[in-house]
């Protein structure tokens, strides 16, 4: 059975398995060549986590750790991808490739959309490659094109 829940401080690791999976390749064999540790400009997704604005969410089956999504906020300077402005906290996610398609990015998504309302937040906004599968998820989320790029569209979501 999928639980999702807030994501618990000792599991805040997950965050950066999970940002490796949400990192886009077309050619998966490369992908190896982009984690995190190769990275370090992608660590201010997720390092510290808990500070004001950040709120995660985890996917679990049986205990397990198989998805998660998580919202942190950034300044202008930061120059994160999917930044809109500094009240618009920026959305991350993932589900472990074994547990994709089985509907949990859109359960992690309805309950994080319930948690930043409660949050007091009116918007939220994710990067994405114009490539990326995920990308007709956010669709059916309600995310909209805010701007785009030459591969990635910046999104965003009003709450």
């Amino acid at each position: 059975m999928i639980e999702i829940r807030a994501i618990k401080p000792d599991e805040h690791f997950f965050l950066e398995e999970m940002l490796n999976e949400a990192i886009f390749i077309a050619d998966e064999s490369r992908k190896a060549q982009v984690l995190i540790e190769i990275r370090p400009d992608l660590l201010k997704y997720f390092e510290n986590f808990g500070r004001a604005g950040d709120i995660g969410l985890a996917a679990t089956e049986d205990g397990r750790l198989i998805g998660a999504i998580w919202t942190r906020l950034f300044d202008k300077q930061s120059g994160s991808y999917g930044f809109v402005d500094e009240e618009t906290p920026e959305l991350g996610m993932a589900v472990s490739p074994a547990y994709r398609n089985r509907g949990i990015g859109s359960l992690l998504i309805r309950d994080l959309f319930k948690k930043l309302e409660e949050s007091g937040y009116t918007t939220v906004s994710l990067s994405v490659n114009k490539a990326n599968q995920a990308l007709n998820l956010y669709k059916r989320s309600g995310f909209q094109i805010f701007s785009e790029d030459e591969n990635a569209f910046t999104m965003l979501k009003i709450l």
